[in-house]
């Protein structure tokens, strides 16, 4: 009975109800993730599940394939090569200015080592990702942590430097400036703005920091774009990569490695970060 009600609804009507079943309910995940579909006759449950199947698993497989042919080695930041006066000096720098890097981040060796062996004496840093504290955002900081802690701390280890800063939230532009360091905007969720970003400047960067909108496809943004705007001795560092999203990075390792050196680093426990830098 059904289905002879079903016949007699106009086609196009007939369309529009399927279509609204399959976006809505029984292949959703199809609809909304098209590029992660089969290319297979079917429809259903079944498709949702090998669209899933697909989101879940292709960029683990894509690591295993990439280790495969080129193993990726991860270092903890407490075998870094570093001073331990400059590791002092930048823990001291870091909590002064109420910068998370040390207390939750466990940066201070890792920020030691680039200092040390990368750059030494930096002329050009931009740090995305200043730690805004308003909700409306999806990444803010907690009430123990001051925006502007880390960049403030930069600024005071090379005050020499030219320091600037990009944030989603800009709300502290004009207080960063009356402290010489230029704030601009940038959404690592719109390519566009990350583009415009970079285009801001006529200088390439000894030191660019993404501690930003903490997500693989934001941290390739930045990586994609900066790396362009990076000096010829200059270094990229992703920060607070978490567990789940470190197979990721395996693969950029190894994509990277005929024009590039690059370390992901263990902090301790806490997570990795990855640094670039130009061969």
């Amino acid at each position: 009975m059904f289905t002879k009600f079903l016949k007699r609804i106009p086609f196009r009507a007939w369309y529009i109800l399927r279509e609204f079943i399959r976006r809505n309910y029984s292949m959703k995940t199809t609809y909304k993730y098209p590029q992660y579909s089969p290319h297979v006759g079917g429809k259903g449950k079944k498709f949702d599940k090998a669209t899933e199947y697909n989101i879940m698993s292709l960029p683990l497989l894509l690591s295993d394939i990439s280790t495969m042919v080129s193993e990726v080695k991860i270092i903890n930041s407490k075998s870094l090569n570093y001073e331990i006066d400059l590791e002092h000096k930048i823990i001291q720098s870091f909590n002064k200015y109420g910068s998370d890097k040390v207390r939750q981040g466990k940066y201070q060796k890792v920020y030691a080592h680039i200092f040390k062996e990368i750059v030494s004496d930096p002329k050009n840093i931009l740090e995305i990702g200043i730690g805004s504290k308003n909700k409306r955002y999806l990444s803010y900081m907690g009430k123990n942590e001051t925006s502007g802690g880390s960049i403030r701390a930069f600024k005071s280890l090379y005050p020499q430097a030219n320091i600037v800063a990009a944030d989603i939230d800009i709300e502290l532009q004009n207080k960063l400036l009356e402290e010489s360091i230029e704030l601009f905007y940038v959404d690592q969720t719109n390519e566009d703005t990350v583009v415009d970003l970079f285009e801001k400047f006529n200088h390439t960067f000894d030191l660019i920091i993404d501690d930003g909108l903490h997500l693989e496809s934001s941290n390739l943004l930045i990586l994609k774009h900066g790396l362009k705007k990076l000096s010829p001795k200059g270094c990229m560092i992703i920060e607070d990569i978490g567990h789940s999203a470190l197979k990721t990075w395996l693969i950029v390792s190894n994509l990277l490695q005929t024009k590039y050196s690059s370390l992901i680093v263990d902090r301790e426990g806490t997570g990795y970060c990855f640094i670039i830098y130009k061969n």
